[in-house]
């Protein structure tokens, strides 16, 4: 865990908050943003996608999750549908996220063109939709694993299942908090 440290984007985001808050509680869920791909950065095409579980409590320190921010999960997908950053690698996906769009405080308009002609105006996002199901999919999977792993031996004698109604089963059990678009035209 010493790994994982995350007082860096802790410290960030608290600067953030302090001179946005108004900014932040006006916007909508679901707010999204576009940025150039930059390969060189690790920034394929692709979407980085920040869910939050709906039919879950307050985790139970006894209980296991995927995502280290439960009820939140940080997921970077590429295009391909390739899971580049998962529930486990939030540090990474925040990198990559601040690597791709940090300073940036304009549009793109050239990449808002761009995604408005690709999505007809936000009519036609079935491309998206599938990124999303392939990551919901991702996510429920890493739960189940994360259970599983608990319950074999040195799993931990205090280790509790979380409810059936309280595991991630599909798309309908998140909701978008935010997510960014790595475009690959730039």
């Amino acid at each position: 865990m010493s790994d994982f440290t995350m007082d860096y984007f802790l410290a960030q985001l608290r600067q953030y908050l302090e001179k946005n808050k108004a900014e932040l509680e006006a916007d909508p869920l679901g707010a999204y943003a576009v940025a150039p791909s930059k390969p060189a950065n690790g920034a394929d095409p692709g979407v980085i996608f920040l869910l939050r579980q709906t039919n879950t409590q307050a985790l139970n320190p006894r209980q296991r999750t995927a995502s280290l921010v439960h009820p939140f999960s940080l997921v970077y997908i590429k295009n391909d549908g390739t899971i580049r950053y998962g529930c486990a690698s939030i540090r990474q996906g925040l990198e990559l996220f601040e690597k791709t769009a940090a300073r940036q405080t304009e549009p793109i308009m050239r990449l808002c063109d761009w995604f408005d002609c690709e999505t007809k105006n936000g009519k036609q996002m079935q491309r998206y939709d599938e990124l999303l199901k392939k990551v919901a999919a991702y996510i429920r999977q890493a739960h189940n694993d994360a259970q599983f792993s608990a319950l074999k031996p040195g799993g931990g004698r205090e280790f509790i299942l979380p409810k059936a109604s309280e595991s991630p089963n599909d798309v309908n059990d998140f909701e978008l908090v935010t997510w960014l678009i790595i475009a690959s035209k730039n």
